[in-house]
C-alpha cells in the first residue's frame, strides 16, 4: 500500500469516526412544529371561540451531559387562548395544565397520539405527529388551566374557572363546549399583550411579585410564563 492510499484511508476513517462521535456527543435538534389550540364556549348569545398558535421545539441532549445524558428537552413559545364572552368577560386557557404542570409542549401529542405517544418513541412519534392534519379534542385530564380576572387591569384578581361549571364564574348559560388541537403552518399568534396590558414582561415573575412567601393564592403561584412565552 503506497503512502497516498494509506493517508486517504486514515482520513476516511477519521471522518467516519468524527461523524459517529458527533451524532452522540452533540445535542440533536428535532423537527419544530406548531399547533392551534382552540377553545369553544356555549353562551346565551351562541358559541364564542378563539385560538392561539403555539410552537414546540425539542432536542436530545448530548451523551456528555452530566445531568441528563441523552435526555429529552421540550420547550414551547406562544400564548394563552383568550375567549371574549358576553358582558365584557374573558376566559383564558393557559399554557399550563389545570394541575399547574407546564404542558404547552405536550398538548398536541397528547391529543393526537395519546399520552403514551401511541407506543412510539418521542422521535418516531414526532415524525408521525407533524404529518397529522385532523382535529383532535384535548383529553379532560390534560385540559389547560382556565382562569378569569375580576379586574382585567389587576393581575392579582385572577380566579380559576372550573371547566365543568363555567356558569359558576360567568353566570347562567355558559358551558365549555370543546378544547381542540390541530397541527398548523400558521404563524404564532400575538394578541395577548393587547388583551392583558397589565401583565409583566418576564415569564418567571408571579402575577403578584410582592407576595409573601407563605401566600399560596393563585395570583402568587401563577406566573407570566403561564400566559405568554416568547
Amino acid at each position: 500500500m503506497n503512502r497516498r492510499m494509506f493517508l486517504a484511508r486514515v482520513a476516511l476513517s477519521m471522518t467516519v469516526l468524527s461523524n459517529v462521535m458527533a451524532c452522540d456527543v452533540l445535542p440533536k435538534r428535532l423537527p419544530t412544529y406548531r399547533y392551534r389550540l382552540t377553545v369553544e364556549v356555549q353562551t346565551p348569545e351562541g358559541i364564542k371561540a378563539d385560538s392561539s398558535v403555539i410552537e414546540v421545539y425539542s432536542s436530545i441532549e448530548s451523551s456528555l451531559n452530566i445531568d441528563n445524558p441523552r435526555g429529552l428537552n421540550i420547550s414551547a413559545r406562544g400564548e394563552a387562548v383568550a375567549v371574549d364572552l358576553p358582558g365584557g368577560q374573558t376566559l383564558f386557557a393557559l399554557l399550563s395544565r389545570s394541575d399547574g404542570i407546564a404542558f404547552q409542549g405536550r398538548y398536541a401529542s397528547g391529543a393526537l397520539l395519546g399520552d403514551d405517544f401511541g407506543g412510539y418513541s418521542y422521535e418516531e412519534g414526532l415524525l408521525e405527529l407533524i404529518k397529522r392534519k385532523d382535529v383532535a379534542e384535548v383529553q379532560r385530564q390534560n385540559y389547560p388551566m382556565l382562569v378569569r380576572f375580576g379586574d382585567i387591569n389587576d393581575p392579582k384578581t385572577v380566579e380559576q374557572v372550573n371547566p365543568d361549571d363555567l356558569s359558576g364564574s360567568f353566570g347562567h348559560g355558559f358551558t365549555l363546549k370543546s378544547i381542540n388541537i390541530q397541527i398548523t403552518d400558521d404563524p404564532m399568534t400575538n394578541r395577548l399583550d393587547a388583551a392583558l396590558p397589565s401583565l409583566g414582561k418576564y415569564p418567571e415573575l408571579s402575577l403578584n411579585p410582592a407576595h409573601d412567601p407563605n401566600d399560596h393564592r393563585l395570583s402568587s403561584t401563577l406566573h407570566v410564563g403561564d400566559f405568554i412565552r416568547r
